[in-house]
C-alpha cells in the first residue's frame, strides 16, 4: 500500500468535521469563526520530527503535542502530559516551529495534536496529523545544505530494490506529496540495485541538475520500493538554503583556455580555510567512479578530502594533485587543470570544494565551462620558428634543447626518426609529403611538450646506433590543438649519433 508520510489519514478527517462544524450563528445574523491551528510537518527522522504551528486570525493562545492516537482525548481533556502553550505574545506566535527529539521510536505511528483558543478562551477545532516515524529499513538524511547546493545520503536494506526522488519548493509542497506519491511528479528520479547512495542537486540520476536559489526553502521527497512491489512511506524532508554569504563559498573566474589547459581563479569568501578544485577531463567515463555504486557513490565530500588527505595547512603556494588542485590557507586558488582528449568547443565540468575554519568539507558546487571554438584566423608555425641545440650525442644518452619563437606555436609532439627512412620518403614523395608522413606516424609514441618556449629533452637507455643519421622530428599546433587550422610545419634536423 503506497502512503505518505505525514498524510493526515483519520487525523485529518477529524479536523476538516471540526472546521465543518467551527462557525456558529451570532444574534446580529453574522457568522463567527472560531480559531484553528495549521500544522505542517517539515522533517521526520529516525531520531525526531519537526513541525510547525500557524495559528488563525482570532486566535490569542493554543496547544500542541506530539503523541499517539490513543492520547487524543486525554489531549482535548487538558489532561495530555506533553501538551506545550503558546501565547499569543510569543514573538513566533505567527509561525512556531517545534522539534520533537527524544520522543521518538523508529517505525512507529505518532500523531501531532493542537487546538487554538479565542480571547475569552474557547477553544477551536482539533488539528491532528499523522505520521509514520522513519526506520533503519530505509533512511533518508541530509548530507549538507549550501546556497545553491543540498546532498542527501540515502541508506536501505536489499529489502528495497530500487527508490525514487525528486526536489521541489516548499510552496508547493501539498500538490507535490500528492504528486510524488502517485509517480507523476516532475522531475522525479529512480534509482536501482543502489542500497547506500548520495544524491547531490546539481547531479541527479539522468545527468540533470535541479537548480537551487540562496535563501529559499525547497522539500526533497524519496520513497523505496520493495521486492513485494509496496513502497515506503513518501519522506518528505524541508531544507532552507542559505544566503551565499553565510556559508563557506567561493566565486570563480574562468581565464585563457586552450584544446588542453584551462585556467580559473577561485576566490573563497572569508568563512572558507581553503579551496580545492577538479575538472573532470574524463568525460561520461569518469561519472563511473564519481557516481557509480561500486565506487564513491556520489559522496563528492568525501572523496575530494580523501584525495587530499596528504594536504597540510603548513603547506604554502597552491599545489597539485593528480585529481585536485588546492589552495594554500585563506589564499585565492589559480587553477590550470588539463583535458586531455584536446577537444574544442568541449563542456568540462569544474567541482569546487569548500572546508570550513576546521578544515572539514561542507560544501561542493558543480559549474560547467567550454573550450574555446576553432580560430580558423590564428596564424601556424612554420620550421624556421623552431631550433635544435644538440647537447649530448652519444647513442645510450642524447640530449637536446628544442627552442620556438614566435606566438604561433603552443605544443608540439617530438621524437626521434629514423635519417634513412625520412630521406628516402623526401626522395619518394617530396619533403612536404614526407613531413605529413612522419607527422601521422610518430604521433602514436611521440613525446609532447606544452607552452614551453625552451625545452631540453634526453633520451637514455635507446636503440640509438652509432654513427647512424638520425632526425629530431617536431610536429607543432596552436592554440586550435592536433587538427585542421592547427597544425604548423613539421621541422625535421639531423644528427649522427656518436
Amino acid at each position: 500500500m503506497k502512503k505518505i508520510l505525514f498524510q493526515p489519514c483519520l487525523w485529518a478527517l477529524v479536523a476538516l468535521s471540526a472546521l465543518a462544524t467551527s462557525c456558529k450563528e451570532t444574534e446580529g445574523g453574522t457568522v463567527a469563526q472560531r480559531p484553528t491551528v495549521n500544522i505542517e510537518l517539515n522533517e521526520v527522522s529516525l531520531t525526531g520530527v519537526t513541525a510547525t504551528f500557524t495559528p488563525s486570525e482570532g486566535a490569542s493562545k493554543f496547544d500542541f503535542a506530539l503523541g499517539l492516537p490513543s492520547d487524543e482525548a486525554d489531549f482535548l481533556a487538558g489532561n495530555f502530559l506533553g501538551t506545550q502553550t503558546v501565547l499569543s505574545n510569543d514573538p513566533n506566535f505567527s509561525a512556531k516551529t517545534q522539534s520533537w527529539t527524544s520522543d521518538i521510536e523508529p517505525d512507529t505511528y505518532y500523531v501531532v495534536y493542537a487546538r487554538a483558543y479565542d480571547a475569552a478562551g474557547n477553544p477551536g477545532p482539533l488539528s491532528a496529523r499523522g505520521f509514520n516515524s522513519a526506520n533503519d529499513d530505509f533512511k533518508v538524511e541530509i548530507q549538507y545544505v549550501s546556497d545553491v547546493t543540498a546532498g542527501f545520503h540515502v541508506t536501505c536494506t536489499n529489502d528495497y530494490y530500487k527508490y525514487a526522488y525528486a526536489f521541489g519548493l516548499a510552496a508547493n509542497k501539498e500538490n507535490d506529496l500528492l504528486d510524488f506519491n502517485d509517480d507523476v511528479m516532475a522531475g522525479m528520479m529512480t534509482v536501482s540495485d543502489v542500497y547506500d547512495n548520495y544524491i547531490n542537486s546539481f547531479r541527479l540520476a539522468d545527468g540533470s541538475a535541479y537548480t537551487l536559489e540562496p535563501e529559499t526553502e525547497y522539500v526533497f521527497y524519496c520513497k523505496g520500493f520493495d521486492r513485494s512491489n509496496g513502497t515506503t512511506d513518501v519522506i518528505a524532508i524541508n531544507f532552507t538554503t542559505a544566503a551565499s554569504d553565510a556559508v563557506p563559498n567561493y566565486t570563480i573566474e574562468p581565464g585563457e583556455m586552450d584544446f588542453l589547459q584551462q585556467h580559473y581563479t577561485v576566490t573563497p569568501n572569508s568563512l572558507t580555510s581553503r579551496v580545492a578544485l577538479w575538472q573532470n577531463a574524463y568525460g561520461t567515463d569518469y561519472e563511473t567512479t564519481m557516481f557509480g555504486p561500486y565506487n564513491w557513490k556520489g559522496d563528492l565530500l568525501s572523496m575530494f578530502s580523501s584525495w587530499a588527505d596528504d594536504y597540510t595547512p603548513e603547506t604554502v603556494n597552491a599545489m597539485s594533485r593528480d585529481f585536485l588542485t588546492f589552495s594554500a590557507v585563506g589564499e585565492t586558488l589559480e587553477a590550470a587543470p588539463y583535458t586531455y582528449d584536446m577537444e574544442l568547443e568541449q563542456t568540462v565540468e569544474v567541482y569546487v570544494l569548500c572546508y570550513n575554519d576546521m578544515f572539514e568539507p561542507v560544501n561542493v558546487r558543480k559549474q560547467t565551462f567550454t573550450t574555446p571554438a576553432l580560430n580558423e584566423s590564428l596564424p601556424t608555425s612554420k620550421a624556421s620558428d623552431f631550433s635544435v641545440e644538440m647537447t649530448k650525442l652519444t647513442a645510450g644518452d642524447l640530449a637536446f634543447t628544442v627552442a620556438y619563437t614566435g606566438d604561433a606555436v603552443r605544443a608540439y609532439y617530438y621524437e626521434l626518426y629514423d635519417g634513412a627512412g625520412y630521406d628516402a620518403l623526401v626522395a619518394a614523395d617530396g619533403e612536404e609529403a614526407a613531413k605529413l608522413t612522419v607527422r601521422s606516424e610518430i604521433l602514436a609514441s611521440a613525446g609532447f611538450i606544452y607552452n614551453e618556449p625552451s625545452a631540453t629533452l634526453t633520451y637514455t637507455g635507446t636503440d640509438v646506433v652509432a654513427g647512424k643519421k638520425y632526425y629530431v622530428a617536431i610536429a607543432p599546433m596552436n592554440a586550435n590543438g592536433p587538427r585542421e587550422y592547427g597544425w604548423g610545419e613539421v621541422a625535421m634536423f639531423p644528427f649522427t649519433a656518436e
